[in-house]
């Protein structure tokens, strides 16, 4: 286990109430870690997961785009989508991207570092989107373009513009029949079963 990780798991061992987690020298204030986030979980359970994936899992967000689903009251309650943040901590890395929605650029989280990953468990990110595509130049995008923000033209010519790679999401959706009128399919092993089959 990494020392970094390791350091994290010993701050917060018994916390419960709130502290501020010392990070590779960054200060992390965290909050409210009773909170019921699913049932059994709390907000501690949360950022000990976190910091206990983040050897495998930061490689795979580090220099992309980030946006995330909020949960603050837990998976039962509402959640909401975020891209931009008004002012995130000095550790948290950002790129500047043309938004054609906005019709301005507008910067975007990179989740490059442990303290950032905490950070968002914090504000109750239970989803992290990350973009298909990367900042950095990797094997086939040395020549594309770096400016991501000056223009929506500058954008499309850029490596922001060009994934590296891509998801099949596959959905069981087939009803078991027990579900309500109207109601999402519940867990169905037999259709579970087929999804893993046809992946």
């Amino acid at each position: 286990m990494r020392p970094a990780v390791r350091s994290v798991l010993r701050q917060l061992e018994d916390a419960t109430g709130a502290l501020t987690l010392d990070v590779q020298g960054h200060e992390v204030p965290v909050t409210n870690l009773a909170k019921p986030l699913w049932p059994g979980q709390t907000k501690r359970d949360l950022l000990v997961y976190l910091a206990r994936i983040s050897p495998a899992l930061l490689p795979h967000l580090a220099a992309r785009p980030v946006f995330v689903t909020r949960y603050p009251n837990g998976i039962a309650g509402k959640s909401f989508y975020q891209k931009v943040w008004d002012d995130p901590p000095p550790f948290v890395k950002s790129v500047r991207i043309w938004s054609s929605d906005n019709d301005e650029a507008r910067d975007y989280l990179l989740c490059d570092n442990l303290a950032t990953l905490l950070w968002l468990g914090q504000q109750a990110a239970l989803e992290l989107h990350v973009w298909f595509s990367s900042t950095s130049p990797g094997r086939d995008a040395r020549s594309l373009g770096t400016r991501y923000g000056a223009s929506e033209a500058s954008l499309e010519r850029s490596r922001l513009n060009y994934p590296d790679f891509m998801v099949f999401d596959l959905d069981p959706y087939q009803y078991s029949g027990r579900e309500g009128r109207g109601a999402e399919p519940e867990l169905y092993r037999p259709a579970f079963k087929r999804a893993r089959r046809l992946a």
